[in-house]
């Protein structure tokens, strides 16, 4: 039986988990959105991080747009993020939502193995 660490399935599995982390992040900005946070007519990830840039209390918007870039890459053209790169990008999206109020508290030990 292969397991979840098995070199073969590591990096697709952990760019699968990457990809719904950013699902959950626009989700959460169009909910923003929706409230009257900030105006965008687009409701796209990205259209959607850069307008609320300067509403939304970013931890490091830079890294989760870099991040954004690598998942878009991952999904589009299939160049697999190893896993440590997609564990780092899910545990920064997790201190957005943590700093944001969305989600109580990080659980860094869950992204860091």
């Amino acid at each position: 039986m292969i397991g979840f660490n098995q070199r073969g399935i590591r990096d697709p599995g952990f760019n699968l988990l990457l990809s719904s982390a950013f699902s959950v992040l626009e989700d959460v900005l169009r909910a923003i959105r929706d409230q009257g946070s900030f105006v965008s007519k687009d409701s796209r990830l990205g259209p959607l991080m850069v307008a609320s840039r300067p509403v939304v209390a970013w931890v490091d918007w830079a890294f989760v747009d870099a991040a954004r870039d690598d998942r878009n890459r991952s999904v589009h053209k299939r160049e697999y993020l190893a896993h440590a790169r997609c564990r780092d990008c899910i545990a920064s999206i997790e201190m957005e939502l943590v700093a944001w109020g969305i989600l109580l508290k990080a659980t860094p030990e869950l992204w860091h193995w």
